[in-house]
């Protein structure tokens, strides 16, 4: 090979490098390879107990905090919590927030509340009325009680 073949060959190499990197960039910023869907805009509520709670190995003593009646809203791409405190508990941050990607049957959530946890993704199924997530990816324990316990149920 002579010195202007090795640097025409070095010159496709590096073209090769930065084009395989956007594609892994532009693969892992989320594209959707299914279809997109839609969540029916809404409010589907789901409540959960004490016994839910510990039942997930989680501790009686955090359980005030992370029981009642939880109120998801969803309008297009963006989704809010809110939560109503369980009879004889007190909730110190009853509202969240964030955005939501609905992918073939994955929902991709964004919390806008940053932190190591602010990402996390479900399979989710609706029928009309009752609203399933099975855990993908989270690392919220916390968060995987409320999302899978039980259905979510569209208000009507």
């Amino acid at each position: 090979m002579n010195a202007n073949s090795s640097s025409r060959f070095t010159l496709l190499k590096a073209i090769f490098l930065q084009l395989f990197a956007a594609v892994l960039l532009l693969s892992a910023c989320g594209s959707c390879p299914e279809p997109e869907q839609q969540l029916p805009d809404g409010v589907y509520t789901t409540t959960i107990t004490v016994a839910d709670w510990t039942d997930h190995g989680l501790s009686p003593e955090t359980a005030c905090e992370n029981i009642g009646t939880f109120n998801l809203t969803v309008t297009g791409s963006k989704w809010s919590m809110l939560q109503t405190a369980a009879p004889g508990c007190e909730v110190y941050n009853p509202s969240w927030s964030g955005s939501v990607k609905f992918c073939g049957d994955e929902a991709r959530f964004t919390d806008d509340i940053q932190n190591s946890c602010d990402h996390f993704t479900y399979k989710w199924t609706f029928d009309g009325t009752e609203l399933h997530f099975t855990k993908i990816d989270d690392c919220g324990s916390h968060r995987i009680v409320w999302m899978t316990t039980y259905p979510y149920i569209l208000q009507k």
